[in-house]
């Protein structure tokens, strides 16, 4: 059994954040030429960085029949990491809103990277949703993706919080979601 989750939502066209930067400068009365365009995005996500680079989540499993807590880890592509830290973080901040840590930190949040509901319209973070706040998801996208676009390991672990990014995060979203 592969411990590699892939997700490849770098193919999902319809919330990529490329397609909606590009979309940004369609519609203007100053066209942009594709030149300038690139170099502006360049800025904002460096080419250079490898988005299908590996990054290893660290996780707590308590055995329900022993109550020992292990260590377990899992693996999963840079970009799609970001999407799913993402869609975790928004989906805490608008349904947990009365808790004061957004980032996934306990150990049922690693399903959040594990599973993917951007497809199931039952689920509150999905394809539709995200596409009517493309806006509010690209700039998101460019805000995390600065914070970990170096990052090898996440510790999905409650003792291991990053309180300054979750502080960060929270104070982010309330400040540009709009449900």
């Amino acid at each position: 059994m592969s411990n590699h989750i892939s997700h490849n939502f770098q193919q999902l066209r319809e919330i990529h954040p490329w397609t909606i930067f590009q979309s940004l400068f369609q519609n203007t009365p100053v066209a942009l030429s594709h030149d300038v365009m690139m170099y502006i995005y360049d800025y904002l996500v460096p080419m250079p960085v490898d988005l299908n680079a590996p990054i290893r989540i660290f996780y707590e499993h308590k055995d329900r029949d022993t109550w020992d807590t292990t260590m377990r880890s899992f693996t999963i592509d840079r970009f799609d990491f970001i999407y799913q830290l993402m869609k975790g973080m928004w989906y805490k901040h608008i349904f947990h809103n009365n808790t004061e840590k957004i980032m996934p930190s306990l150990r049922n949040d690693q399903l959040f990277f594990r599973k993917n509901h951007f497809f199931q319209p039952t689920f509150p973070i999905h394809i539709q949703y995200i596409q009517q706040r493309r806006l509010f998801w690209l700039a998101f996208f460019i805000e995390v993706f600065a914070d970990f676009h170096k990052r090898e390991n996440y510790y999905c672990l409650y003792y291991s919080l990053d309180d300054c990014k979750n502080r960060k995060y929270r104070d982010w979203l309330n400040n540009n979601v709009m449900i």
